[in-house]
């Protein structure tokens, strides 16, 4: 049996987005039996809260396990995204079997089997190659170079004291919402760990550790693939959040006035958005919709709109364009975007 992990601590709002990409994760599964799905968290009574909203089915295949507030701080060590390494290193010594770490705020997109018989057959996977502007400094990259490999002039070298790490030239910088490792990569989980730390380090802004220590080793010791193509990973967008909570039936009061609320900064009516039963395809193209009014709205000033539309539906390969298409006419058509451009 395969495992999706997942690292839930500290904030209320990451239970609402591991329960919401869970479900996705069960409705895109043909064999359920097939995988487990462990929590880990300090937040067990927050995920509580939401069990009746759940079948029982659902409830008795997700599993936790607790850790407390000290374990949280020393995990971390002041970078709270080294949680997901010392996640993946506490699941190893724990399971014998291959492992997709997921970060909170992802939705899956199809059935991960042929993911799992990758990992099987020696590959690894993180989520997609990523924009490489936090390294525009230190390499001299230009910034926002999309999905490519980045050159720097020579090799950095990083030294600790302890670790001295030679950033190869050809290193390639991949977003780590998933993560997919086999049972047998404990020592390499460990060797991460260690090139996080000194990368962080020398990296003031310190948001980028674990990726760069995740794409070093990986891109080393194997082949990487993408994970795109199985899950969208939208990176703490709020609506998104908020429209797949709605999809799932998980919001209060409360936090469905915060959707309509979120949803009319983008031109979109919001009561009519409640009143309709949407596909969990049409969540998808909603937030790719969004993603393009929020550029359009931000932005407008620089680029024409057809531009904006073309850059976000190239960042997101796993669309179905023409599909995508006919959503955007569908909705124009209810009159639920209030604003033409």
């Amino acid at each position: 049996m395969e495992y999706i992990l997942y690292c839930a601590v500290q904030s209320k709002t990451l239970v609402l987005e591991t329960l919401c990409s869970i479900l996705s994760f069960f409705d895109k599964v043909k064999d359920r039996d097939s995988y487990g799905v462990l929590v880990i968290t300090n937040l067990y009574d927050e995920f509580v809260t939401y069990k009746a909203k759940l079948t029982d089915e659902v409830w008795s295949r997700i599993s936790f396990h607790n850790i407390d507030e000290y374990t949280v701080s020393v995990w971390a060590k002041g970078f709270f995204p080294r949680l997901k390494i010392k996640a993946i290193e506490w699941f190893l010594k724990i399971y014998n079997t291959d492992v997709l770490f997921v970060d909170s705020d992802t939705m899956f997109l199809k059935d991960v089997c042929n993911l799992f018989l990758n990992v099987a057959g020696g590959v690894r996977y993180l989520y997609e190659t990523k924009y490489v502007s936090y390294y525009d400094s230190i390499f001299g990259t230009p910034k926002f170079a999309p999905c490519r490999p980045f050159f720097n002039q020579n090799n950095l070298i990083l030294d600790n004291g302890r670790v001295r790490l030679d950033i190869p030239l050809d290193f390639v910088h991949y977003n780590s919402g998933a993560i997919g490792v086999r049972h047998s990569d404990l020592p390499l989980i460990k060797e991460i760990e260690k090139t996080c730390d000194a990368v962080n380090k020398y990296l003031i802004e310190n948001k980028i550790g674990e990726e760069t220590a995740f794409g070093i080793n990986f891109q080393k010791y194997g082949k990487v693939m993408q994970a795109y193509t199985y899950l969208i990973h939208y990176c703490k967008a709020k609506i998104m959040r908020y429209m797949s909570a709605h999809y799932y039936g998980l919001l209060d009061n409360k936090a469905g006035d915060l959707l309509k609320s979120e949803l009319l900064k983008y031109k979109i009516d919001g009561k009519i958005f409640c009143q309709n039963n949407w596909t969990y395809d049409e969540i998808i193209f909603f937030y790719i919709f969004i993603r393009i009014q929020e550029f359009w709205i931000r932005d407008s000033r620089y680029y024409f709109y057809d531009q904006y539309k073309e850059i976000i539906i190239n960042e997101n390969q796993f669309l179905d364009i023409e599909r995508y298409y006919e959503f955007e006419q569908k909705i124009r058509k209810m009159h639920l975007y209030t604003h033409e451009v």
